[in-house]
């Protein structure tokens, strides 16, 4: 006996209670296109090819306690009508039209995963978008497009569009903890008219805002819980890994480009902490060693350093 999983949407039983998928397995679920019902096969109908259906399934909902895999739509093909929502869908669209749910803390979807394997590596969920287009054609894809939204004349207190968390339990040994982790392929046979770029954070400003805290693009924050908190090696580091032949790994460590439009107070801003720098040192250094080289516009400066500490 097949294990129960999904085999069919969208099938017609055009009237008779008998007229399903064929070799639907027990547990199969359909959706009856003639009486727009979810539908569940219960049970092989003797002296017959075909399988005989339970209820249809109403507020209860779905339950399956066993199955290699609780939903299967590898045999599912778009009909290329619905643009919005083609596997699936809650709610009519954005905006006032979605779901709506009223009570407070609600996670509309919920999955809890537990992994007792000792090797390998458990995914969570895996989300794979393939481009197979006709030869010649410009085709572009959002692997995830993740959106949140506050309605006109309505009022939010936090809007996060993405949270990623790693919370350890106890007492762990861990190799590596990454919250986040990204990488892009680049094979030496693609060719890229525009530019190749890892992560692009952007923002949409209307400069008639009214900002009563700060705005910024990118912030870095380690906060201590509990207790003193840790000090950290560094808040970014920057590596090349496994380069050869001279090539480095990048021109620039950070480029501003040469737009005057993109500064408006100066390069850089420190706490006057007369460690890491100074405001009112008396002896800024007298002993040259070494320089910084800059690239300002498109002329090249050097930036003079010192080996004696600065005196406040």
């Amino acid at each position: 006996m097949p294990d129960p999983i999904v085999t069919e949407f969208g099938h017609d039983r055009s009237g008779t209670t008998l007229d399903r998928p064929a070799n639907a397995p027990v547990g199969a679920i359909f959706y009856n296109t003639t009486t727009g019902a979810l539908q569940v096969v219960a049970s092989l109908s003797s002296g017959i090819s075909q399988w005989q259906e339970a209820a249809d399934i109403g507020t209860g909902g779905i339950t399956i306690n066993a199955a290699p895999r609780a939903f299967e739509l590898s045999s599912f093909v778009a009909d290329g009508t619905e643009t919005d929502g083609a596997v699936m869908r809650v709610g009519s669209g954005i905006g006032a039209s979605g779901s709506v749910f009223s009570t407070a803390g609600t996670r509309a979807f919920a999955l809890y995963l537990q992994c007792t394997a000792t090797t390998g590596t458990f995914t969570g969920m895996r989300l794979r978008s393939i481009l197979n287009p006709a030869s010649g054609s410009a085709t572009s894809a959002n692997n995830l497009h993740c959106q949140a939204s506050v309605m006109d004349s309505k009022d939010a207190a936090v809007v996060n569009c993405g949270f990623f968390e790693v919370v350890l339990k106890g007492t762990n040994d861990v190799d590596w903890v990454r919250c986040l982790l990204t990488n892009l392929d680049s094979p030496a046979t693609s060719t890229y008219s525009a530019g190749l770029i890892n992560t692009h954070l952007r923002t949409h400003t209307a400069g008639a805002e009214t900002m009563g805290g700060v705005d910024e693009q990118l912030r870095i924050e380690n906060e201590a819980v509990g207790t003193t908190g840790r000090q950290m090696d560094s808040f970014i580091r920057c590596m090349a890994t496994s380069m050869s032949g001279g090539i480095k790994g990048a021109d620039y460590l950070i480029d501003g480009g040469v737009a005057t439009s993109l500064l408006g107070t100066a390069v850089l801003r420190l706490p006057a902490d007369s460690v890491t720098a100074w405001d009112t040192a008396s002896d800024s250094g007298d002993t040259e060693a070494g320089a910084i080289k800059v690239v300002i516009g498109t002329a090249t400066r050097y930036i003079q350093l010192y080996s004696d500490v600065p005196v406040d």
